[in-house]
């Protein structure tokens, strides 16, 4: 039994972390707290809403958010992330995608490891860089993604070291486990480079290369196609076109591009920054001057690990000069089609490469004392970064959770909320019985319309990063007064319209416990709210305005398992 634990104990003190997830996801469950901002806010209540409402292969449907929008705006239903909302509850689809991800990406990493031949006898403590990486606080609608991209790369080394057509058949599964928005683009852009690289320097086309584009470009059309749909084939313009945009001058660009190398970016939070990046770039330093030092000027081209890092800075300078003023002029003149087109998600490809810079570090004997040892203690203060160190990102669910339980301890008013508080089923559940509702259009204030939604109710505000902007145009007629009135509101918007809330000076849409205020103004067009048909306002506070706004005052609803004081108001719209 010794001799096991000293041959596998990486195997074993990963599969103890997975498990005690898996426990304190079951014996918590809905009181866990759950990062707000992509997650309870906007992608949990959209899945939920695909699924309550039967949309997910829904043709020529709208989706009850932001006054409907058309089905094809959101994700498509041959991607397997989805797949989870499909046969799970909301809440444990979500959970279940954390879990997957974690478990997917150390065997991912592993296979990679493997496919460069680093998987040597340090590899308990390669498990553990393993496992670092599937703790990567991601945006989880992309957690697969993350998850799949060793596999993806390790497949890709082997094949183009060994064409062998048994691989063909995993490049047309990939892209279901993928998005081509947030990662299909940037694989193939690389994919097509190698073939145009070969093609320069052999003068001719290497078609082994070229199958890999081909396979993974067909399945990405197919299991994105609503995307694809909308993009080429939609006629309404999107609120992307509304979007303002900051353009920056050269030497910003460069600013970006330190903090991009550093510190990542938030939807993919490395957290490479505190142990990672200074091994890593101590290690280049070593090896290349040693290069030098021997004038083998070839092995500097040729090492592994000088190749990970020319990458790394390559996707550092792609999603930097994503805002320089010249490169979007040049895209808009040249690719019209991809105006609106985020470069900048090409650093979502550097994680991976960190991490892997991290794993050949770790690989290496370097033949000193306690070697094995310090390893080990790098690879721990790395885990550490997750949540004693003050670095985080939106998803980090470790830290999370531990500054939400701190707070619930000292009883703070203003702290964050877990899944049960944030969704308050039970108490809406409740209203709808009371008010026996029938799917009449709402309107959430002082909190995320995405709380109605998950409960069922059909919202005519709501948070989409992709939608028709006449639904925007609309609702901006709607919170005109407010706008008028406040100008960060009003900039906000006007720059970012993907929120299409109930704004106010007064009370903020943040879901802490307790508001400081129990009653404000609500500012809005009440011959715009009867056009588009809202028939009640769910509010946090006391609207001290309604009257004015021809608003009925319905009742006022408790729930001793809610933080939630729901004020509603109805309208006379039938």
């Amino acid at each position: 039994m010794k001799k096991y634990f000293i041959n596998h104990w990486g195997y074993i003190v990963t599969g103890l972390f997975v498990l005690i997830a898996c426990a304190v996801a079951l014996i918590f469950s809905q009181n866990l707290f759950i990062p707000i901002h992509d997650n309870l806010d906007g992608m949990i209540p959209i899945y939920k809403m695909l699924s309550d409402n039967n949309l997910w292969s829904a043709h020529n449907a709208l989706v009850p958010t932001v006054s409907g929008i058309d089905r094809n705006y959101f994700p498509s239903e041959f991607k397997a992330y989805c797949l989870l909302y499909m046969i799970l509850p909301a809440f444990w689809a979500f959970i279940s995608g954390c879990i997957l991800k974690l478990i997917i990406s150390i065997f991912g990493f592993i296979y990679l490891l493997k496919s460069l031949n680093l998987f040597n006898e340090n590899k308990n403590i390669l498990v553990l860089v393993a496992f670092l990486y599937g703790l990567i606080p991601v945006f989880p609608a992309e957690s697969l993604s993350f998850a799949t991209l060793p596999f993806l790369a390790g497949a890709l080394i082997n094949y183009y070291r060994k064409p062998d057509y048994r691989y063909l058949i995993f490049f047309l599964i990939y892209p279901i486990f993928s998005s081509f928005a947030f990662f299909g683009f940037f694989i193939l852009a690389l994919l097509t480079l190698i073939v145009v690289a070969n093609w320069i320097i052999k003068r001719k086309i290497k078609f082994n290369n070229l199958y890999p584009v081909i396979c993974l470009g067909l399945t990405y059309v197919l299991s994105d196609y609503r995307m694809f749909y909308v993009m080429f084939f939609g006629a309404e313009e999107t609120i992307r076109a509304l979007f303002e945009t900051s353009y920056l001058g050269f030497f910003d660009c460069f600013k970006t591009a330190l903090q991009y190398f550093f510190l990542g970016q938030y939807h993919c939070g490395s957290l490479h920054s505190v142990v990672i990046a200074p091994v890593c770039l101590l290690y280049l330093g070593f090896v290349n001057f040693n290069y030098l030092k021997t004038k083998n000027y070839k092995g500097i081209l040729k090492d592994n690990f000088n190749i990970i890092f020319a990458l790394i800075i390559f996707n550092v300078v792609i999603a930097s000069i994503d805002s320089f003023w010249l490169f979007r002029k040049i895209i808009h003149t040249i690719i019209p089609a991809l105006d609106g087109f985020s470069f900048a998600r090409a650093i979502w490809l550097n994680p991976l490469l960190w991490y892997l810079a991290f794993g050949v570090t770790v690989s290496k004997k370097f033949n000193f004392k306690f070697e094995n040892l310090i390893k080990i203690v790098l690879c721990f203060l790395a885990f550490g970064a997750y949540f004693l160190f003050n670095i985080s990102s939106n998803y980090n669910l470790i830290k999370y959770n531990i500054d939400g339980l701190r707070h619930l301890k000292k009883h703070k008013p203003q702290r964050n909320l877990t899944y049960r508080e944030f969704f308050s089923e039970d108490l809406f559940n409740e209203i709808k019985k009371d008010i026996e509702y029938k799917g009449e259009w709402s309107l959430a204030y002082g909190m995320h319309p995405a709380i109605l939604q998950y409960n069922g109710i059909k919202t005519l505000d709501g948070y989409a990063s992709f939608a028709p902007s006449d639904r925007v145009k609309e609702f901006k007629k709607l919170i005109e007064p407010e706008l008028r009135v406040d100008e960060k509101n009003a900039n906000y918007y006007n720059a970012w319209p993907s929120r299409s809330y109930l704004y106010s000076t007064e009370i903020s849409y943040a879901p802490i416990y307790k508001f400081d205020k129990t009653e404000a103004n609500l500012l809005i067009n009440p011959d715009i709210l009867r056009c588009m048909k809202g028939k009640y306002i769910f509010s946090r506070v006391k609207i001290l305005n309604s009257d004015e706004l021809g608003l009925i005052f319905a009742n006022k609803y408790q729930n001793k398992y809610s933080p939630y004081d729901i004020y509603l108001y109805k309208t006379n719209n039938d």
